[in-house]
């Protein structure tokens, strides 16, 4: 038998016996025989032969590659004859071989079968194929008297540097064991539950249950320590890098996490004001148009001489007067003197340049800009009534982007080229009638239809804000798209929820007249009995079964007239739906959630019971509370108005500085500007917010418990996170494939992952709303949902 090299200690740091080899005086070195026994895979096996000279060497096994927390299991088989297993412990370093237990009679030049067996925690065996076992493991042979007494003296130092390995491994989560992870546990203030809660739909249950050591860790990796700076980051947490899981891998949580971050942004009117009389507010515009307005017409050459500027200023100005002359057609209300802030000038100069460089030559066409009897929309020139592009100029348009080769000509301006580089439209024209993909980055931060005819812009965010006056009565209104009598939510989120609605929504109608339409409602309204199958099916869709709707109708009028609406559901839906049919019921629960995600607030539903007609079904829909159901489909405010005042010369005072209206006032002949800011919620978050979703996946309830939790933990001071997009329609409950919308109890009843701020019964606390709140951690210290224990004090 011909020795081979013997590796030196840095190649096989456990086989001690090689190293002392290596050290020995060359005869002695020479009577040290260690060659490895070839093993071959095939058919499903894993076989060798044993060395066929005299003696009997020892056959050394093991795995050749470092062992973590999971052991091995090798079981030879020689002539026929199944010998005992040789265990080889988790944390094992590569080449730590064991003596094969093959006894004193195993014939020499015998072949073998070796079968090899992962051995988890708990003592499960998980067998390994052939082919893997034969990657990872080495079988050598040993032979000689000197061999076999280095192999006794070096054996122990192999044992010393696995438990070495396994002591530093119990100082890891992923390594950690039994009363090790309790340590763990203790250092983060997190003991082991004791209990198991079960939420199904029909309520909870808490059984005694020692939580077990994998349930543990998965619970203790949430609260190990995150560096989360932005919402990339968070995002990076929750979902992993590429190919990894993230802090909720362990819960088998299915990825991506979305994370919304893009703020609902406010929008602002502005109307001047001037408690003392006409004249006075008419001064104060003609001195805004004399002194900030740019006037592009004929008329403003005066205008602009007068005005005390610079030479480069001058130069400038009479730039963009002739920019907006060259690519501006000036009609209608604009056809006279027109004028406009320099902000929404350089916007249209910026449109109109994109507009050449993308083939569209004839100039667009201006409307409307300032105009002192045209409101807070128009009077102080930031607003402009634009002709839309069409469809077809716009399908036009992002073609020539799309094509091959350059999208303009190099002699376009670098800002403009640059500019139209990023413009990104839509891949169908209809998911931005307006052309936003186009006017929004030329600097119009407010694109507003008005009507199928004219586009309202600004380089402010007006959107659709506007302040009427009424003697010194001021009344803010935030109108939607195409509907100056609808508020932004109510209009945008019913149009947007009828749209995802089709086609189940064909023939729903809209009234035009609201009020005539509450007057139907009040007289057609049918009182429900408790045994009418609209009230279960009222229910099981998620709205408010009111017996008697009129009081709440004749409520109604108080409310302002913007802020809600009636919509009739198709006939035959409204008839299947009052006799209770499931297949309607499903329908009308879709509707009800798309309201929802578009932040509508309440919903009334009335029956109408015409004399001699069959019954229908119509629904009141509020963007505010309102009367008797309150705030059913959500409890966030979704519209709301804040006043300020600018004075000018004199003093000016409020009577209220929120809500939808107020009253100036002065004491001295005052005038100035009034400031009113709108708030109109979208599917967006609020400012110092951010919203966590799961599309397209479901959560289990200990998974939306482990997420809470992280979310409770790792949410920066100050920042609020709204989790209602996972409530309402990402958490199963029970055994059910289809997720379960989380009541505000059920919401709530989680365990927090690190109790102790407080003595409560058992570890099951309650959040203070179903959401994480600002600076608030998700729990109470006065309230649980379970009993105390025997001779303990709630």
């Amino acid at each position: 038998m011909t020795s081979p090299p013997i590796p030196t200690i840095t190649e096989a740091p456990a086989a001690a016996h090689r190293a002392m080899a290596d050290h020995l005086p060359a005869p002695l070195r020479a009577a040290v025989q260690d060659e490895p026994l070839p093993l071959t895979a095939a058919d499903g096996r894993l076989t060798g032969r044993l060395p066929a000279g005299p003696g009997r060497p020892l056959i050394l096994a093991g795995a050749g590659r470092d062992l973590a927390e999971r052991g091995l299991r090798l079981t030879a088989t020689v002539a026929g004859t199944a010998l005992p297993p040789l265990l080889i412990a988790p944390y094992t370093e590569a080449d730590a071989l064991r003596p094969l237990p093959l006894g004193a009679t195993w014939p020499p030049g015998a072949p073998f079968e070796l079968a090899a067996a992962w051995l988890d925690g708990d003592g499960t065996a998980r067998p390994l194929p052939a082919a893997e076992a034969a990657d990872l493991l080495r079988v050598r042979c040993l032979a000689g008297t000197t061999a076999r007494l280095l192999y006794v003296l070096g054996a122990p130092k192999a044992e010393i540097r696995r438990t070495a390995r396994q002591i530093a491994a119990s100082r890891t989560l992923t390594g950690a064991r039994s009363g090790a992870l309790d340590g763990l546990g203790a250092e983060l203030g997190a003991p082991r539950f004791a209990e198991r809660l079960t939420v199904r739909p029909d309520g909870a249950a808490v059984e005694p249950a020692r939580e077990g050591d994998e349930d543990y860790r998965a619970r203790l990796a949430v609260l190990r320590p995150w560096a989360v700076p932005s919402p990339q980051g968070l995002a990076g947490l929750l979902n992993g890098a590429a190919g990894e899981g993230g802090a909720l891998a362990r819960f088998a949580v299915p990825a991506p996490f979305g994370v919304e971050d893009s703020a609902n942004g406010l929008a602002m009117a502005f109307r001047v004001v001037a408690p003392g009389g006409e004249a006075d507010r008419l001064a104060v515009l003609d001195q805004v148009r004399a002194v900030h307005l740019v006037q592009p017409g004929p008329d403003g050459d005066a205008v602009h001489a007068a005005r005390p500027r610079s030479a480069d200023r001058r130069a400038r100005d009479e730039q963009l007067r002739a920019a907006l002359r060259t690519g501006w057609t000036f009609a209608d209300r604009a056809a006279v003197r027109p004028a406009l802030a320099r902000g929404l000038a350089a916007a249209l100069v910026r449109l109109a340049a994109c507009r050449r460089a993308l083939g569209l030559a004839a100039p667009g066409t201006v409307l409307r800009v300032q105009d002192a009897a045209g409101g807070s929309r128009y009077e102080l020139g930031v607003g402009a009534d634009l002709t839309p592009l069409t469809a077809a100029e716009l399908t036009a348009l992002a073609a020539r982007l799309r094509a091959p080769g350059p999208a303009v000509d190099p002699s376009v301006a670098p800002e403009i080229r640059a500019l139209i580089a990023e413009l990104r439209p839509p891949a169908d024209p209809a998911d931005d009638p307006d052309g936003r993909w186009l006017l929004a980055p030329c600097g119009l931060a407010t694109v507003h239809r008005l009507a199928e005819d004219r586009l309202f812009v600004s380089h402010l965010p007006l959107h659709g804000m506007a302040v009427d006056l009424d003697a010194d009565l001021l009344r803010a209104r935030y109108a939607a798209r195409q509907d100056e009598r609808t508020h932004a939510v109510l209009g945008d989120g019913l149009a947007a929820a009828l749209r995802a609605w089709a086609p189940d929504g064909a023939g729903t109608a809209v009234p035009a007249d609201r009020a005539a339409a509450v007057q139907r409602l009040r007289a057609e309204a049918q009182q429900l009995g408790a045994a009418d199958p609209a009230v279960a099916a009222f229910r099981a869709a998620g709205l408010p079964a009111v017996a008697n709707p009129v009081p709440a109708l004749e409520q109604l009028p108080s409310l302002p007239a913007e802020l809600y609406t009636v919509i009739t559901l198709p006939g035959q839906l409204g008839t299947d739906l009052l006799a209770g049919r499931a297949e309607a019921v499903a329908r009308l629960r879709r509707l009800v959630g798309l309201l929802r995600d578009q932040w509508l607030v309440s919903a009334l539903p009335v029956v109408l019971a015409p004399a001699g007609g069959v019954r229908t079904l119509a629904l009141v829909l509020g963007a505010v509370p309102l009367p008797q159901v309150g705030t059913n489909l959500n409890r966030r405010r979704a519209v709301g108005f804040r006043w300020q005042t600018v004075p000018l010369r004199g003093s000016l005072t409020l009577s209220a500085t929120t809500g939808p209206g107020t009253t100036v006032r002065t004491a001295d002949g005052g005038a100035g500007v009034v400031v009113a800011l709108g708030y109109a919620r979208r599917r967006r978050t609020d400012p110092y917010e951010f919203s966590v979703d799961l599309p397209g996946g479901t959560l289990g309830h200990r998974e939306y418990e482990a997420l809470m939790n992280l979310l409770d933990r790792v949410h920066p001071a100050g920042i609020a996170v709204d989790t209602s997009p996972i409530r309402r329609g990402r958490v199963v409950l029970g055994s059910g494939p289809d997720p379960t919308p989380l009541s505000p109890e059920q919401s709530r009843l989680y365990r927090d992952y690190r109790p102790g701020r407080g003595r409560l019964a058992d570890r099951v606390f309650k959040p203070i709303t179903a959401g994480l709140q600002v600076g608030v951690r998700a729990t109470v210290r006065v309230d649980t949902y379970l009993k105390p224990r025997q001779g303990e004090k709630p």
